[in-house]
């Protein structure tokens, strides 16, 4: 089974040029000191925080250093740099930067060969790292409490989501389980949908044809009559608005010809008026007394024109007697085709069927004809639906025989260390099926055992499935209470040697004695000042390969903003 261990760590503050670093042995490791706050937590949590986690670490500014992290996985070397939200991913001298922990994630999960997926608001959404690592950390504050959670920013699921991603590590869910979950939401609602759809159009159809049965039965005969006196009576109405459109015409321009009229003959009254004033200013010399008149021309031009405008008069009345007899022929061919249209609705009263209940039949027929149409439609979308919800179902149905399975298995691991820790007479040893996600409740140091037993039996049950890989284990002794590890000899038995997985172990404890048992556990021992766990001899002892590495991470950064 593939196996992720880690080599080495460091922790570097390049701008004070301290550092601390440390390599572990690829079985179990024991991180200890004889005092507290000397920094063994915070070894721990720098582990998985460079594999994009995020913990709480206490007065460390841990986005400002840099950490390094080297593993080996499936004999392969790997190396990875993190400075607060960016990455560095080294492996065969390839280097690949990514600036944040989404984009990250996907060379984690490109490693580790598998997915942890969750269908949320109909979309699926990929885990980030943290969520491949919660089943390997417990951490001293919040891991050993009765609802553990030893990641920060686990919000994106729920508890019941975060749950339920054990068995993603199985291998149970895979990678299309969030897929079958989403496609039977989906196909279940459209189906009710279209059901609901389906009912509502036969009510409707039913309610078309009620209506149909209440009309008289329209003949072949019936209906070819009422289509002839249709067409016959939309071409009558054609004609007849041509006509009218004629008429109009006729009429408009009869008016603009007597308007014309009216208006010359205020040019004749307007001659005649000139001619008597022309009379009236005649005069007589008063030495002669002869009577002097104007000019005979200017009185002739004057009769002139009223002699031309009367012959135009006489002209356009001749025109609007034309127009008066095309009116009046119009009117008659109008009354002929009027009467004809009266003698098409005579027929058409007399009739058994009226125009209004053929067409009112012919659209509730049309209509009905639409809705079987669509009730057909959905009939079949709703078969087709159903069998691909059955295939879903089972699928499904065979993922929840495994999940029952594996349930199964873990309750017989959970009560095989109950009896291990001689625990016997705790009441979930009578619990017909213990489940993964479930917790204990104890106080003092039974719950920090109850915290072990549900850990080791989720450790064991990954295991047992051999789907994914094998990543080291790493436990922080409890805050409340580190001495437990120390004098507590069934516990410290069980992390180092009783405990019989492949998985690297890293552990930290205070006061830890090795003894001829644990032989084969690499000790790293913690001497410095409280709080002090970075150090410039160690910045010194390690300046060229640190120096190294901060290059490949510097220039991985500009030509990252290049």
């Amino acid at each position: 089974m593939n196996k992720l261990i880690f080599k080495s760590l460091y922790i570097i503050d390049r701008q004070k040029k301290l550092s601390y670093y440390t390599t572990f042995h690829s079985r179990i490791n024991v991180i200890t000191s004889s005092e507290v706050s000397l920094g063994k937590s915070t070894i721990l949590k720098s582990l998985y925080y460079t594999l994009g986690a995020e913990l709480q670490f206490g007065e460390l500014p841990i986005k400002n250093l840099i950490t390094i992290v080297t593993f080996t996985y499936m004999k392969n070397d790997y190396l990875i740099v993190r400075n607060g939200s960016y990455f560095l991913f080294n492996h065969k001298e390839k280097n690949t930067l990514y600036t944040s922990n989404s984009e990250f994630k996907e060379a984690m999960i490109s490693l580790l060969g598998y997915e942890i997926t969750i269908e949320k608001n109909e979309k699926i959404y990929t885990a980030p790292p943290v969520f491949y690592f919660i089943p390997y950390y417990i951490d001293q504050i919040n891991g050993w409490t009765v609802n553990p959670q030893s990641f920060l920013n686990l919000g994106q699921f729920t508890k019941v989501e975060r749950d339920d991603m054990i068995y993603y590590h199985l291998g149970i869910y895979g990678e299309n389980y969030s897929s079958l979950l989403s496609e039977k939401n989906e196909l279940e609602y459209n189906i009710k949908n279209d059901s609901n759809n389906m009912e509502k159009n036969k009510e409707l159809s039913n309610l078309l044809q009620e209506e149909m049965d209440n009309l008289v039965e329209i003949s072949d005969t019936d209906s070819l009559f009422f289509r002839k006196i249709k067409t016959e009576y939309e071409n009558e109405g054609n004609i007849i608005n041509k006509i009218k459109m004629e008429i109009l015409i006729l009429l408009n321009e009869r008016a603009t010809t007597r308007r014309t009229i009216d208006n010359l003959q205020k040019v004749i009254k307007s001659k005649n008026k000139e001619k008597n004033i022309l009379k009236e200013n005649s005069i007589q010399c008063p030495h002669c007394n002869e009577i002097f008149s104007p000019t005979d021309k200017e009185i002739f031009d004057a009769n002139i024109i009223i002699v031309d405008v009367d012959s135009e008069i006489a002209d356009l009345n001749k025109i609007i007697l034309t127009l008066n007899n095309k009116i009046e022929a119009k009117e008659q061919i109008l009354k002929k085709h009027i009467d004809k249209i009266k003698h098409l609705e005579q027929l058409k009263s007399k009739q058994q069927v009226s125009f209004e209940s053929m067409a009112k039949s012919k659209g509730i027929a049309e209509t009905r004809h639409s809705l079987l149409n669509k009730i057909l439609k959905y009939e079949n979308d709703i078969l087709v639906n159903n069998v691909t919800l059955k295939s879903v179902k089972k699928k499904i149905k065979e993922i929840n025989k495994q999940k029952e399975g594996a349930d199964n298995l873990y309750t017989t691991y959970y009560k095989k260390y109950l009896s291990s820790f001689l625990l016997y007479n705790e009441p979930m040893m009578q619990y017909e099926k213990i489940l993964p996600k479930e917790t204990f409740s104890s106080t003092g140091a039974v719950q920090v055992l109850l915290n072990l037993i549900r850990f080791y039996a989720t450790i064991e049950l990954i295991n047992h499935f051999k789907f994914s890989p094998l990543l080291p284990i790493v436990i922080d002794s409890p805050k409340s209470g580190e001495q437990s590890f120390s004098n507590n000899q069934l516990i410290i038995e069980n992390l180092t040697s009783h405990f019989n997985v492949s998985n690297q172990r890293i552990i930290a404890t205070i006061d830890f004695k090795k003894s001829e048992d644990t032989k084969n556990i690499k000790i790293i021992e913690l001497t410095n000042e409280p709080k002090q766990l970075l150090s410039k001899e160690s910045f010194i002892v390690n300046q060229k390969e640190i120096n190294r590495l901060i290059q490949i991470f510097d220039k991985s950064l500009n030509d990252s903003a290049n």
